[in-house]
Order: structure tokens, then C-alpha cells, then sequence
């Protein structure tokens, strides 16, 4: 009822660009993200500038970096506060993932963390231009603050992961607390 007033606009896209065989071993199909997250830059910061609430419903994780860009650009003065609610806690970057899948490093791309205290690989110069592109979309700068990110469910987290969480002191409700507290409390804490 609160959006009633604010019309919403569908914009249908179809991205396929997941190439099996990618070149990029510690950032699988990076090269084509870049395509995905400059048209949800553009997509949802038009919509916004039109006035109307942006929905969007992706298939990937990866996804939402790209979302936050889009918000961040349409917003650039104002912070923005995520609320993650997910198992993992995607804060991966191509230094620090294990199996080099995007959709695990949205919330590092947006928080732009490369977290090399944590560096267990030696991404390309490719992979790195790549990665740094994705991080600048929409602006150069940070589209989140870690202040402003909470986790919700989480429990499963590498450790390269658990050092970003603890290092910047983000929020984190983990599956085992909202057992043991109730998930009312902790809703009414976020």
C-alpha cells in the first residue's frame, strides 16, 4: 500500500552470457558481467529518475552488485543499507574465492574489497581490469558502507569472509541466533 502511490515499471532483459569455458578461473564469466551491470545502472536509475520503484528479479547473486551501483548512481549523496538475507555472505573477491564464482563476491564488489590480507589466488591482469570495471560502474566510489550492512540467516562463510565481517564489525544474524533469540526479535532489532 505504502508504493501504491509510486507506479511501477517492468523492464524486461535477457542476459545469457555464461560462457562454460571461461577464461577467468578465479572470476568465472567476469568479462561478460560487465554488460549485466551497466544496463541495471541504466535501467533502474531511470526508472528512479522517472519516479517509479524499481523490482528486479535475477537469477544470479552476482546480480545485486550491479542493483546497488544502480542505486548509488541514482542516489550518489545519500547512503544506501542493505539487508542480506542469505546463507552465505558473499565477500569474496577473485584474490580470495575458492571456486571463483561470481555469485560470491557482490557485497565485496560493492563494498569494493579485494581483501588481500586474505589473498589465496593471482588473478590475471585480465581478471583484475574486469574486476575493477564492475567495481566502478555507476561510480567510482564505495556503493555500500560495511556500517550499513546487516546479515540475516547467515551460516555458511569462509574465513577469508568471517576476516571482512569481524574486521569492519558488520551486523551479522546467524542462523543459530535467530533460533535461539526468535526471529520477531531479531526482525524488530533490523
Amino acid at each position: 500500500q505504502r508504493f501504491a502511490q509510486h507506479p511501477i515499471k517492468v523492464i524486461t532483459e535477457q542476459n545469457d552470457l555464461l560462457d562454460h569455458t571461461s577464461p577467468f578461473p578465479f572470476a568465472k564469466n567476469i568479462d561478460g558481467l560487465k554488460k549485466v551491470f551497466d544496463s541495471l545502472n541504466s535501467n533502474i536509475a531511470s526508472t528512479i529518475a522517472d519516479g517509479a520503484f524499481p523490482l528486479i528479479i535475477a537469477g544470479d547473486h552476482s546480480s545485486a552488485a550491479g542493483t546497488l551501483a544502480a542505486l548509488k548512481n541514482a542516489h550518489p549523496q545519500k547512503r544506501i543499507g542493505v539487508i542480506w538475507i542469505d546463507a552465505h555472505a558473499d565477500l569474496h573477491s577473485p584474490f580470495t574465492s575458492p571456486s571463483g564464482n561470481i555469485h560470491g563476491m557482490p557485497l565485496a564488489a560493492a563494498l569494493q574489497e579485494d581483501n588481500l590480507a586474505c589473498k589465496i589466488n593471482d588473478p590475471s591482469t585480465e581478471t583484475l581490469l574486469h574486476w575493477n570495471n564492475l567495481k566502478s560502474v555507476g561510480t567510482p566510489d564505495k556503493k555500500l558502507l560495511p556500517q550499513d550492512l546487516i546479515y540475516f540467516g547467515l551460516r555458511d562463510f569462509e574465513a577469508a569472509e568471517a576476516h571482512i565481517i569481524e574486521k569492519e564489525e558488520v551486523s551479522c544474524y546467524k542462523v543459530e541466533e535467530l533460533r535461539f533469540r526468535g526471529l520477531e526479535v531479531c526482525v524488530k532489532e533490523v
